[in-house]
């Protein structure tokens, strides 16, 4: 008898933890991370630490080296950051743009180094560039006697690609900027006509900048661009077409999905279509303006909500956050802070898009985009902070020594 009530009693209790985690969902992973087979390489802290085409650039006592993967160093500390180390150096179309000692032996000229850190194009001297994307960079030449400057569209050889844009002597300090493009076009600025237009992989201009103060990225065959009559808002498509009126105050989202995340004159929250048309009501908070849609689901600012959540395309709310603290990863990922009520206080857990647990908020109190597979990160392990790179089963890889 007591062999039956035994067996009975676990019965019931498997069958009660089975219906617990069916009305939870998928269980949480929360073991503590591996620090096992990590590599400790020495580096300055630092923001923004990323892996780009296999590597990663570093800070050690002010100058900047690479690692790859698996902690190596393929690119030795040697050299600075260009731009006043605003940005991070990277790679990009297998090279990368950092700077050096200048000739006479003050301020600091930027070159492109490849993959071993040897220097390319040594015959020539460039007094200011960008980084390639998509195989093009832009560089200023000073002409050595004249002191004139110009502006030149290079290709990955470092010849200048023929027909480009012609900027002709600029004046001033070297502002431009190249950002990566999106269905073949990236935003330029034109110093001329102080407006924004697009540019294709051979560095002419396929919308001519003179009616945008400023302009996205495109994304599905639209992009929100700022007029220069009245300072709104609305979208055009690659051939230059206004497909969505100028009728917003603020800056609305890019569309994912076939939704856009756009604002009302009352600064409140709704989705359009690329037809313009509302698909969600404006109810939300403005907070979250940058809520693209991933498989299916979005991250908005509800105040019926009682904080974030992660809502569907019909408005559904699929899961509470109830937080203050919120982050898309741009692999769709959604960080989220919870406090423990412990000496950590508060703890990053992670989601999927569509609201279901992947990390439970316990060890992690920082982690960075997701790229080449791994991610820096800092965490608290047996009350002993670590700083380094994980992997997205959030074991530590490469860990940080000084």
């Amino acid at each position: 008898m007591k062999t039956l009530f035994r067996f009975g009693m676990l019965f019931a209790s498997i069958f009660m933890v089975q219906c617990l985690m069916a009305q939870s969902g998928p269980a949480i992973f929360s073991v503590k991370p591996s620090l096992t087979n990590a590599k400790e390489v020495r580096f300055d802290n630092g923001d923004n630490y990323i892996f780009q085409e296999g590597l990663c650039a570093l800070k050690k006592n002010d100058l900047w080296g690479f690692i790859d993967t698996t902690g190596n160093v393929i690119v030795d500390f040697s050299y600075f950051p260009y731009g006043g180390g605003v940005v991070n150096p990277k790679f990009s179309c297998g090279m990368a743009l950092v700077a050096i000692q200048g000739p006479s032996g003050y301020g600091r000229v930027p070159v492109f180094i490849d993959k071993k850190g040897q220097q390319l194009f040594k015959n020539q001297f460039f007094t200011g560039a960008t980084n390639f994307e998509s195989d093009i960079a832009l560089v200023e030449k000073t002409n050595s006697k004249t002191r004139a400057r110009s502006v030149h569209f290079i290709n990955k050889q470092g010849l200048d690609i023929p027909g480009s844009i012609n900027f002709g002597q600029v004046f001033g300090s070297f502002s431009y900027m190249l950002e990566p493009f999106h269905e073949g076009l990236t935003k330029l600025y034109d110093n001329k006509t102080s407006s924004y237009g697009f540019i294709n992989t051979q560095g002419k201009w396929v919308v001519n900048p003179a009616n945008y103060a400023e302009a996205g990225s495109f994304c599905e065959g639209l992009t929100f661009v700022q007029n220069k009559v009245n300072w709104t808002w609305g979208y055009i498509n690659k051939k230059g077409e206004v497909k969505i009126p100028f009728d917003y105050k603020s800056k609305p989202g890019n569309f994912s999905e076939g939704l856009a995340a756009v604002q009302n004159s009352k600064e409140e929250l709704g989705y359009i279509d690329q037809n313009g048309k509302t698909v969600l009501p404006f109810i939300y908070n403005h907070y979250q303006l940058n809520s693209d849609f991933r498989n299916g689901c979005a991250v908005v600012y509800d105040d019926n909500a009682g904080g974030y959540a992660v809502i569907d395309k019909t408005g559904k709310i699929v899961r509470k956050l109830n937080t203050t603290v919120v982050k898309v990863l741009k692999n769709g990922w959604i960080l989220w802070k919870e406090d423990l009520g412990t000496n950590s206080s508060y703890c990053f857990g992670v989601l999927s898009p569509d609201g279901k647990n992947i990390l439970a908020p316990r060890y992690f109190t920082q982690i960075g985009e997701f790229s080449n597979g791994l991610a820096y990160a800092t965490a608290m392990i047996d009350e002993k902070e670590v700083r380094g790179f994980i992997n997205m089963n959030f074991d530590f890889v490469i860990i940080q020594t000084y």
